[in-house]
């Protein structure tokens, strides 16, 4: 009990710290209070660090919430429906420097960066009769997977980006934002080692802690990002080979209840390769943030008008899973529980890994593949098979991954991918929408507290 204390401290004492800055990391007497070399000292500690690092994935800077409201309502996913004028920035594309719900996610990414390079410079050197090889190569392993989620998260929304690679004090003190394709390879480095490190998916286990398999699905997403298609497609392919056949009782068929996926208790689906967990202890606020005040929430966020469009075109089975009502009354269902806030989230699933496959064809000139892959989807999703010889076979795909990711936190990066962020932008925020718009300003305290931080253009 005495132990699980001193590392329930440092785990809160690292988040706190780092809550408060990120590229400027940490001040000094925070420090000395975080690092209490007592903390990680055996085997099982070291597994309890792990466990604190995926609960540092739950805040409301991260997967609790501004993940996925942020990015929604940046797009044409979702609209600001209430009253916050923070968040009216995010939905006209205006954000300012001073938007005091930027440092929320800003903050969260280096708090989870900074615990797991604590984690990588110390389970290390924990004398080796207080902890196992084994131990030591899971928990790097936890930690390698949560620093290049983080990494891929700050690079995806701000560009180039802070990478702080050492726990160091005075280094991250006056730490300058590296390029982002130096960000990317270093997020392609830790996923390949998390991926050596960590464990493959069991068939009904919880996806709730990093795996080997959910590595591979994240290199496949980083490889689209970085115009490697041959990767990315090999990657996905690897990924759904460990799932096929999905089930014998659907005779190997892609085919599963896309309903069940939204339940607060689903962690085993062969659908789900990782996600975030929640509780009535440890809950988020989503579903409190999209449902209408008479059923308890607080209608924040909603149903853009162009994703309603596409669910009720394309959507199939995922319109009713996805969404509730219609126009400005419509709410967000796939997150349920208000008042606990136990829906989980889910970062990477199988749909995923077909779309990304699908995606990786096309560019490869493959067209076939990418329409198979395509249709394994569709069909799944009890929507139409019909594609022709002059569809646009990309703009199909990406229209797809609206539909089935749909308030997942996807949507803005799809539409930097694919280069048509500007046009779809540009339509909805005629009027405010610039092509600057398409990254954040960095916060105006980090451009005060590090003299080295550059804003990025247009702020």
């Amino acid at each position: 009990m005495k132990a699980t204390k001193k590392l329930r401290r440092w785990t809160l004492g690292a988040v706190a710290a780092l809550m408060l800055g990120s590229c400027d990391i940490l001040e000094q007497p925070v420090v000395n209070q975080v690092l209490d070399v007592e903390a990680l000292s055996n085997g099982e500690q070291a597994i309890y660090a792990g466990r604190g690092l995926m609960n540092s994935l739950q805040g409301g800077g991260m997967y609790g919430q501004q993940y996925i409201t942020m990015t929604g309502t940046l797009s044409d996913e979702m609209r600001h429906s209430g009253s916050f004028l923070e968040n009216q920035q995010f939905d006209l594309n205006e954000v300012q420097a001073n938007n005091f719900a930027i440092p929320g996610i800003y903050g969260s990414i280096f708090s989870v960066a900074y615990q797991a390079n604590i984690m990588l410079e110390r389970v290390p050197l924990i004398p080796a009769d207080k902890i196992t090889e084994d131990e030591i190569t899971l928990v790097t392993g936890q930690a390698y997977f949560a620093r290049g989620l983080a990494f891929l998260q700050g690079v995806s929304l701000w560009g180039d980006f802070c990478m702080p690679l050492t726990s160091d004090f005075d280094a991250n003190l006056i730490i300058t934002r590296s390029p982002k394709a130096e960000v990317l390879a270093q997020v392609i480095k830790d996923f390949q080692e998390a991926e050596k490190r960590l464990p493959a998916i069991a068939r009904r286990e919880d996806r709730v802690m990093p795996s080997s398999t959910a590595a591979k699905a994240l290199l496949s997403r980083v490889y689209l990002m970085t115009g490697q298609y041959a990767e990315a497609e090999r990657y996905a392919t690897e990924v759904i080979a460990l799932f096929d056949p999905l089930d014998k009782n659907s005779g190997g068929r892609y085919d599963y209840d896309f309903e069940s996926l939204w339940v607060a208790e689903n962690g085993t689906s062969n659908e789900s390769i990782f996600e975030i967990a929640f509780s009535a202890i440890d809950g988020n606020s989503l579903a409190f943030f999209m449902e209408r005040a008479s059923a308890g929430g607080r209608y924040e966020f909603a149903p853009a008008p162009e994703i309603l469009t596409l669910l009720r075109n394309k959507g199939g089975v995922r319109l009713g899973s996805s969404v509730r009502g219609s126009g400005t009354t419509a709410v967000v269902r796939k997150y349920r529980d208000i008042q606990n806030g136990a829906d989980r989230v889910k970062v990477v699933r199988l749909a995923e890994m077909y779309l990304n496959r699908a995606e990786a064809r096309a560019q490869l000139a493959n067209r076939s593949g990418a329409v198979e892959d395509l249709l394994t989807v569709r069909r799944r999703a009890q929507a139409s098979t019909l594609v022709s010889g002059t569809d646009d076979i990309l703009q199909l795909i990406f229209e797809e991954r609206a539909v089935e990711f749909a308030f997942e936190g996807h949507r803005w990066y799809d539409l930097q991918r694919s280069g048509t962020i500007g046009d779809v932008m540009g339509s909805v925020n005629p009027d405010t929408w610039q092509e600057t718009d398409a990254l954040l300003p960095i916060p105006e305290r980090e451009l005060q507290l590090n003299p080295g931080m550059i804003q990025n253009p247009g702020y």
